[in-house]
């Protein structure tokens, strides 16, 4: 119990925010930025898409392929298109064996089976999954890359081609969790989505950057704005606020807050009715948090 209040303590932020002088925005911009600017000639879903690999875990690596299946336009919704589309996919090195692509709905039900497991004595472990959470959203455990060459593998319908080094132009914003927390909770919660929940949380912020770029994308065409240009004239546009990357996580926490008792259900069913999301409130997360978000 000790240990746990001295992560939370370690885990503790103030409230943020997500407009144009936080310190998420150009984090989460210049993601955006290295997405759009990947080479896409000759690449079709599921015909002919690329891997790069972001991340090498403990008995696993995990890569994002792109072209995404968003990014083949719906004939029956106008200006469906999301070009930038991509997915995570994570490879255990021991079996050779892909995981499948998760849904935020497969996240939803693996997350309330993990929790009904917690005893409400333990709350701190919740705390601490909140907090995490919460920090991935605003960007505060990511650090910019000092190694701009990835490995790469062209995928041809569903075949994996040779490997080969690329270097990128511009460097981008790596996910850097501190290690004794994800240990300390992962003793409670080993898995979530039977993935590894180091594993997990790496796999979870590719799936928001995704979101960050598909609503970035969306954003500046519903404007007749070309989605390309990343000018300070389309910086002011309010296109990144609560959408995206923040909304997605802080409606996971929500759903954690209902789980543990601290967020109403009426509350969240509310803002999902009118918005489709339901990102927790200032107030809400205060309190599950124990304080420890101010």
């Amino acid at each position: 119990m000790e240990n746990h209040r001295k992560l939370l303590k370690k885990l503790s932020v103030t409230l943020q925010k997500s407009g144009k002088k936080s310190v998420s925005f150009p984090k989460r911009l210049h993601n955006i930025k290295w997405i759009a600017d990947l080479e896409r000639e000759n690449l079709r879903y599921g015909i002919r898409e690329v891997s790069l690999l972001m991340y090498t875990l403990s008995d696993a690596k995990l890569y994002i392929q792109y072209p995404g299946k968003e990014s083949v336009a719906n004939p029956k919704k106008r200006d469906s298109s999301r070009p930038w589309d991509f997915r995570p996919k994570l490879l255990n090195t021991t079996t050779e064996e892909p995981s499948r692509d998760l849904s935020f709905t497969d996240i939803n039900e693996s997350l309330e089976n993990s929790i009904r497991t917690i005893s409400t004595s333990n709350k701190d472990i919740l705390r601490i999954l909140s907090l995490i959470l919460y920090r991935m959203a605003f960007m505060i455990d990511h650090e910019q890359t000092e190694d701009t060459k990835l490995q790469c593998q062209v995928i041809s319908n569903d075949s994996a081609g040779e490997t080969y080094e690329k270097e990128f132009s511009i460097p981008h914003y790596v996910y850097r969790p501190d290690a004794e927390t994800i240990d300390s909770i992962a003793t409670h919660i080993p898995k979530l989505c039977n993935i590894p929940l180091l594993q997990f949380i790496h796999y979870l912020d590719l799936l928001v950057w995704n979101e960050d770029c598909k609503y970035y994308y969306r954003a500046l065409k519903k404007k007749g704005m070309e989605p390309n240009d990343f000018s300070v004239r389309v910086r002011k546009l309010p296109w990144i606020n609560n959408i995206g990357r923040v909304n997605t996580l802080l409606s996971l926490i929500n759903f954690i807050g209902v789980l543990t008792g601290d967020v109403r259900l009426s509350s969240l069913f509310a803002k999902f009715s009118r918005f489709g999301v339901s990102g927790i409130s200032d107030e809400d997360i205060k309190k599950l948090s124990g304080g420890y978000i101010k």
